[in-house]
């Protein structure tokens, strides 16, 4: 019988500083596609059009525990690419005790930097907004999604899925 697979500990690195100790809290991207629904004559229903990535940007959302002043250091960069965060986390199967590391690496920029409510001897409840225009996600080092928006590159599974459409398009 399968158990689920279990986050045991995680770490974040922003620009490459390591955040062991200081992340409290991360909400990782939905991953959506822009689907519009069609039936045309002949049709016996209606199918979803898959009309490729969603028109919200890939969105990393994190709370810190108390103040992280290196994320004010590129805020308001002007290029789309400015960071790079990359989350880690150490997921146990609870049937076998081995581990998988699951690895998301994003280059965008902060949209929201928010410190919240701010009491001594407690640690706050601010939060930040991280706006991606490349994402990767790796499962023990085998990658699954590559997303690289600017380069139309949408790679799942090792499957190129723009490739062709590049190809065509002289990029």
């Amino acid at each position: 019988m399968p158990l689920p697979v279990i986050l045991k500990n995680m770490n974040m690195f922003h620009n490459g500083l390591s955040l062991a100790g200081v992340v409290a809290e991360v909400t990782l991207p939905p991953l959506e596609r822009k689907m519009e629904n069609y039936r045309g004559g002949g049709m016996t229903g209606t199918i979803a059009i898959d009309m490729g990535e969603a028109d919200e940007p890939i969105t990393i959302e994190y709370k810190m525990g108390g103040f992280h002043e290196a994320a004010y250091e590129n805020f308001g960069a002007a290029t789309h690419d400015a960071e790079m965060i990359r989350w880690v986390g150490a997921f146990q199967d609870d049937g076998t005790g081995q581990y998988k590391a699951v690895e998301i690496t994003a280059r965008g920029r902060h949209s929201k930097l928010e410190e919240g409510t701010q009491k001594p001897g407690e640690r706050g409840d601010g939060g930040k907004t991280f706006l991606a225009s490349f994402y990767q996600l790796t499962v023990d080092g085998r990658e699954l999604v590559y997303i690289d928006v600017p380069n139309m590159v949408f790679r799942t599974g090792g499957v190129d899925r723009n490739a062709e459409l590049r190809a065509i398009l002289g990029i």
